[in-house]
């Protein structure tokens, strides 16, 4: 976003959370780089190509969009960008991101989620085989 910073999104493989018995998908998650203000014309073309407009036009809306961003975040408030994540300013007035943890944004992983399981019973093999053997012998 020109004059605001940059999203970056990071590759994460997919895992197991042992505390909890869950596992996850591999991801994409987003984060923030406040440095990338650079206009790389991206989002402008983005913008123009959704809303059928001119780059000048599409420009226009996008550093409306920063300013207006900006505005709330110097008024104390809090800005969350739908599926990506919250803005605020900290109290030392940092800007920091906290990006949306439910919005998985790696494409190879489309209709896979996380999910959790059962711990499973331990199972003593022996047990069950010294049974079987019983039961051939007789």
């Amino acid at each position: 976003m020109p004059e605001f910073g940059g999203f970056v999104a990071n590759y994460r493989s997919a895992g197991i959370e042992k505390n909890q018995s869950s596992f996850f998908p591999p991801s994409k998650a987003i984060s923030f780089n406040k440095n990338l203000t650079l206009n790389d014309g991206l989002l402008i073309s983005y913008v123009s190509g959704q809303k059928g407009i001119g780059y000048v036009d599409a420009k226009r809306i996008v550093t409306d969009y920063v300013n207006e961003i900006k505005k709330k975040l110097d008024k104390g408030r809090k800005v969350t960008l739908d599926a990506i994540g919250t803005f605020q300013y900290d109290k030392q007035k940092n800007l920091q991101f906290e990006p949306d943890s439910a919005t998985n944004f790696l494409l190879d992983s489309f209709g896979l989620s996380y999910f959790n399981v059962s711990p499973l019973e331990e199972y003593d093999v022996s047990k069950r085989i010294q049974k079987k053997f019983r039961e051939n012998l007789l």
